[in-house]
């Protein structure tokens, strides 16, 4: 590895100066101009080509030297431990399984897998919004009539103290919802500043609730549904935004 680089190094170390060594100064300085995006570009995948290699130096190390036992256990630490789960990866080890005679820890590796897919189709599927003119039109209606109906409830229950003691703020709140529009969370990103609104905000919320279950086309690709939103306590009443 070190003499390849080396000959590498000196091969277009040779090439590029050499217009240096056989026609002098003055007509390298004119090719130089013209030779130097070149040579950056050279020297930019020499660098990238050499830090794949030196990133992976055990592993082609083990691969070369046939080591069948430490190549196997580079590949689990690999995998299940540090979770860099890559195709390269699940081949070799499988190769590195039949040269080294232990077929049925290939069976072991695919009851692994298959348990692993069945835990991650078992994990909901969540959509978070910020805004509802990013969704569908249909998530965005059902967005926008909870956004609503949240704002309508809040203003017939508005803090009644935060109003006589002239507090007001902004807060941002997380609201989690399942698919039959009950909630499932309920959480203050950014706080007012107030205990008293950051905690009328949440029971508005849960008074608001429960919502819509979600459209039929949003139940097909969604589980569990986390609106973001800014709402602010002013003098006028709650609003969103």
């Amino acid at each position: 590895f070190i003499v390849f680089n080396l000959v590498i190094v000196f091969s277009f170390a040779f090439i590029f100066f050499m217009p240096l060594l056989l026609l002098g100064q003055e007509y390298f300085s004119l090719t130089f101009k013209h030779n130097l995006i070149p040579a950056l570009l050279f020297v930019f995948t020499f660098i990238i080509i050499n830090s794949y290699f030196l990133s992976n130096w055990k592993l082609f190390n083990l691969l070369e030297a046939e080591n069948w036992p430490q190549l196997i256990e580079f590949l689990e630490e690999e995998i299940f431990i540090k979770n860099r789960v890559r195709g390269a990866y699940i081949k070799m080890l499988i190769n590195a399984y039949l040269f080294s005679s232990t077929i049925e820890k290939i069976a072991s590796l695919e009851a692994r897998f298959d348990a692993q897919k069945q835990a991650y189709a078992r994990k909901p599927r969540v959509m978070r919004v910020t805004a509802a003119s990013t969704l569908k039109s249909t998530n965005a209606w059902y967005v926008q009539n909870w956004v609503s109906k949240v704002t309508r409830v809040g203003n017939i229950n508005y803090p009644t103290e935060a109003r006589r003691a002239g507090v007001y703020g902004t807060l941002r709140m997380l609201v989690s919802m399942q698919k039959d529009g009950t909630i499932k969370e309920v959480v203050i990103l950014h706080s007012s500043g107030s205990t008293l609104l950051d905690d009328a905000a949440i029971r508005i919320v849960r008074l608001a609730a429960p919502f819509a279950p979600f459209p039929d086309d949003m139940r097909k690709e969604v589980d569990e549904l986390e609106i973001i939103r800014t709402w602010s306590f002013q003098q006028r009443g709650l609003t969103s935004g």
